[in-house]
């Protein structure tokens, strides 16, 4: 890994850390999803698996964001409630021709994970993005993936959406969390968004891939070529951005490009 990578990486690292003692303080006691007071550390189950900082989740909020990690679509990462006849693909993603190699999450996008999600964008929320992180972290090694990923990229957000935003860039902030407890590197300048791109939510799916189609595009500096590279974002539906997304990574020589989101969203809306 080149010189000024590595000590961006180290530099990216100890903010990470710093944010994480922010997140300790201000969440000290409290479940990162419903709020109620955790009764005992006894109830993080996942805290340990965390090296130097603490996952504050109770156990009921836990279990139910990650549902059943083996009712999952192999490919695209959603927690099926109906037989997938299509063995590694279920029908929601059976068609798709994205380059990527897999998508994990937390879980589909509804009930309270939606309200989570909903509530960092609203509130501007960054510490529950990055608990949102570090659960999605804690999760990493209960999937079959390779434990050799090169880096780690958050879906780059145009700082017209920043600024609406006072500056809070989720995927990003999720991103922290995540390598908190992977240990991956990770870097926000391999990828860079060239234009702003409307909002997704309320476009078909063929709209979609239209809106993204050259927003994406790899930074010349970082060489790629023969890496793995994992895409992190909040929240994935049709999969047009992120399609966009692993589709110049890949062509910018990425060997496998994996994908890891809060939430996998069913349908448009």
């Amino acid at each position: 890994m080149p010189v000024d990578q590595t000590l961006h990486s180290d530099v990216t690292m100890s903010l990470s850390r710093l944010k994480q003692q922010f997140v300790n303080f201000l969440f000290e006691g409290k479940c990162c999803v419903c709020n109620d007071r955790l009764v005992s550390r006894s109830q993080i189950e996942v805290s340990e698996q965390i090296s130097g900082g603490e996952l504050q989740i109770c156990d009921d909020c836990f279990y139910e964001i990650t549902g059943n990690l083996v009712d999952r679509c192999h490919f695209c990462g959603a927690v099926l409630n109906f037989n997938n006849p299509f063995k590694d693909r279920c029908r929601s993603c059976r068609s798709w021709k994205l380059k990527i190699e897999r998508v994990i999450s937390i879980g589909n996008y509804h009930d309270s994970l939606r309200e989570t999600i909903i509530e960092i964008k609203r509130d501007l929320n960054d510490v529950k993005a990055i608990q949102m992180g570090m659960v999605l972290g804690s999760l990493f090694d209960k999937f079959d993936l390779p434990d050799n990923m090169d880096w780690v990229v958050p879906v780059p957000s145009h700082w017209r959406r920043r600024l609406s935003r006072r500056g809070l860039h989720v995927a990003d902030v999720v991103a922290d969390g995540f390598c908190r407890v992977t240990q991956i590197p990770k870097s926000n300048r391999i990828l860079k968004c060239n234009r702003y791109a409307g909002k997704q939510s309320m476009l078909r799916p063929a709209q979609r891939i239209l809106n993204v189609r050259g927003v994406f595009a790899v930074n010349s500096r970082f060489p790629l070529r023969g890496l793995r590279v994992l895409l992190i974002d909040d929240v994935m539906k049709t999969g047009a951005t992120i399609g966009e997304c692993a589709q110049v990574l890949w062509q910018a020589g990425a060997a496998e490009v994996y994908v890891a989101v809060i939430a996998r969203g069913m349908g448009i809306n």
